[in-house]
């Protein structure tokens, strides 16, 4: 019989095993420590579930998931974690436990991360993979309407995604949950956020790199609902599965690293395309346009010279207008008036400005206050049509609410 004593637990078997080497430089040594199940490991683009503790070299312990109570939760291959958290997960079964230490590149570098971690620190790490999935939830909701499978990684490692306004070149095709192809692939350019597909779809497309291809599962809620998509094949109700890679790219420049010249020719630009918008009645997307044109100079108008700084005034007073508008048109006086206040700020006798609020606040009901504004209009030009129109229709509605606010108050004192 074999004497008790002569038991090993497993763990301590497999610690005398020499460590892996996982990229051959010595920058990621991992041991297992319990062994997982099958054969399958995570890839770029799967959404794992670990508990993990952190120490430094010391043993003293950073950070641990397992004293909040609750797994920590990320996709692979993002660079949402340190090198060596990715390289390792890549390796790693559902239900394996393994110890890993990293050199400092793999790690938080020559920096650190104060103040727990000092610069140029090694790490040691105990990991337990609880759960994979190669199908990753990229719906704004994290509600699983929209579950990513990455097909295809990219040749050259990228974290570029498209922002607001890129213009992307996709290849696509749509089909059944059972792989009944609806829709057979093909190629587009266009420009995201500016309505050319469902939110659910624009989602997905913002999720990839350039070079990535994937799979989208998409429910109908999220995508044609109850009316479908002809164009497509796509029928009512129906939940799809779409094809999508992202073969180019073009992004908005960002503001950061612009010159003011700069930024002044991107909020022009911008602003013709949002005009080019509202032309075709796609009043929501102008605003998104405009607003996004307004963030390149919505704060540097003390950086430049007088004959800039009344550049950018003006074109920021156009593009507030021009998004009052488009809310007034959505029917939506809350953001118009927020949009057209900026205006008043520093331009209290903006004909447009004083019309566009005096519309705003007739939408709400506000009809002494709209009054108020097509005064200060007709007080500028007498002879401003719409104004005189406005006025009349703003003191019509004050006599009837007169006339039954009197009829109310009779009633209660009889």
């Amino acid at each position: 019989m074999m004497n008790e004593c002569d038991v090993k637990p497993a763990a301590e078997e497999v610690l005398k095993q020499k460590p892996e080497d996982l990229l051959m430089d010595g920058g990621i040594l991992k041991t297992i420590l319990r062994e997982g199940e099958g054969e399958e490991t995570p890839r770029e683009g799967s959404e794992v579930s670990v508990h993990y503790t952190g120490v430094l070299v010391d043993g003293t312990k950073f950070d641990s998931s397992l004293d909040r109570g609750q797994p920590f939760k990320f996709v692979v291959g993002e660079g949402k974690v340190i090198k060596g958290w990715d390289k390792t997960l890549l390796t790693m079964r559902r239900g394996e436990k393994c110890s890993v230490v990293l050199e400092p590149k793999y790690a938080y570098g020559e920096s650190g991360s104060p103040p727990k971690i000092p610069p140029n620190a090694t790490l040691k790490f105990e990991i337990e993979l609880l759960d994979s999935t190669n199908a990753t939830d990229v719906s704004k909701k994290k509600d699983g309407s929209v579950m990513k499978t990455t097909l295809k990684s990219p040749e050259k490692k990228s974290y570029e995604k498209p922002n607001f306004g890129a213009t992307c070149t996709i290849a696509y095709s749509v089909a059944r949950l059972s792989g009944d192809v609806l829709s057979p692939e093909q190629q587009l350019t266009y420009v995201v956020d500016e309505g050319r597909f469902p939110k659910a779809v624009e989602t997905a497309v913002k999720s990839l790199v350039q070079g990535e291809r994937a799979k989208f599962t998409i429910r109908p809620e999220q995508a044609y609902a109850d009316e479908g998509c002809p164009a497509l094949s796509i029928p009512a109700g129906e939940t799809t599965v779409w094809t999508i890679e992202l073969c180019e790219l073009q992004k908005l420049p960002s503001s950061w690293n612009m010159d003011l010249n700069a930024k002044l020719e991107a909020a022009e630009s911008g602003k013709q395309r949002g005009n080019e918008l509202f032309s075709l009645g796609k009043y929501k997307y102008a605003a998104k346009r405009y607003k996004n044109s307004l963030s390149y100079i919505e704060y540097t108008s003390g950086e430049a010279d007088p004959e800039v700084v009344k550049k950018i005034n003006d074109l920021k007073s156009i593009l507030n207008l021009n998004i009052s508008q488009c809310y007034l048109n959505l029917k939506n006086h809350k953001e118009a008036l927020k949009s057209v206040e900026k205006v008043l700020e520093k331009e209290p006798n903006n004909i447009k400005a004083l019309y566009r609020r005096g519309m705003a606040r007739m939408m709400n009901q506000d009809w002494d206050l709209a009054k108020e504004d097509f005064k200060s209009i007709l007080q500028q030009d007498p002879n401003q049509r719409s104004a005189i129109c406005k006025l009349n229709e703003a003191n019509a509605k004050i006599k009837l609410q007169n006339e039954k606010d009197r009829a109310i108050f009779s009633k209660m004192f009889r």
